[in-house]
């Protein structure tokens, strides 16, 4: 509920040039990377995205990548068949599976384990994928919102992150300010992307579907100069 009284006060204090944005960003089915330290609302701006998107009528599943050990996330995200593995005692739809048709967020996309990677990659990239224990490839139709508090670029400098799974998140990247740094803002009342003038067009290019190399946008009351994206 409080949640949503911060969505209704969003609207009721934005520009019509935040707006045509916000509008643009939620029609398309790009990935969106929202980037910021943890607490400043990045869950709350992906509800957003889905709540006011064309897919809005299906689930918005949510996962803690961070939250869920690295054994178990791949059955997590994935799905498994009885057997699979020891404690597998029956068949487990996985989040993937059951956000279908509607969006999956990614909390934390920085803490997913390298060698599970490639396999999200797949996802992104086919749209397909594997129980854990089965050889039947399944299709899936979701839009991914993704999240986190690292710096991607110097996590793969590090050879802890792919380079080529950051390329198909960071297609619509939008970077959110510490609370510190936005003033009148602090209150969530201006939780929506708000364009760069000078990266208006890089913005029109990511909507269309631009993959990689795209510029952040900013969430906040202003733009916010100090703001420190990957």
């Amino acid at each position: 509920m409080a949640s949503e009284e911060r969505l209704q006060r969003l609207n009721s204090r934005l520009t019509p040039v935040r707006v045509a944005a916000f509008v643009l960003l939620v029609r398309s089915d790009s990935t969106v990377l929202l980037l910021g330290e943890t607490g400043t609302g990045k869950e709350l701006i992906a509800r957003a995205i889905h709540e006011r998107g064309r897919r809005r009528r299906h689930a918005m599943v949510k996962v803690n990548c961070a939250a869920i050990p690295s054994g178990l996330l791949e059955s997590e995200l994935f799905g498994h068949e009885r057997g699979a593995f020891t404690s597998a005692i029956s068949q487990k739809i996985g989040r993937f599976e059951l956000a279908d048709q509607g969006s999956i967020f990614l909390d934390e996309i920085g803490d997913i384990p390298l060698e599970l990677q490639p396999k999200l990659l797949r996802v992104l990239q086919e749209r397909e994928y594997e129980r854990l224990g089965s050889t039947q490839t399944r299709q899936v139709d979701v839009r991914v919102v993704a999240a986190t508090h690292r710096n991607l670029s110097e996590m793969i400098l590090q050879r802890q992150f792919r380079s080529d799974l950051y390329y198909r998140l960071n297609v619509f990247p939008i970077c959110i300010p510490p609370l510190r740094e936005r003033g009148d803002s602090a209150s969530g009342a201006a939780f929506c992307p708000a364009v760069c003038p000078r990266d208006e067009q890089d913005h029109q290019r990511n909507l269309r579907g631009n993959n990689g190399g795209s510029h952040p946008i900013f969430v906040a009351g202003q733009h916010s100069r100090t703001a420190k994206c990957n």
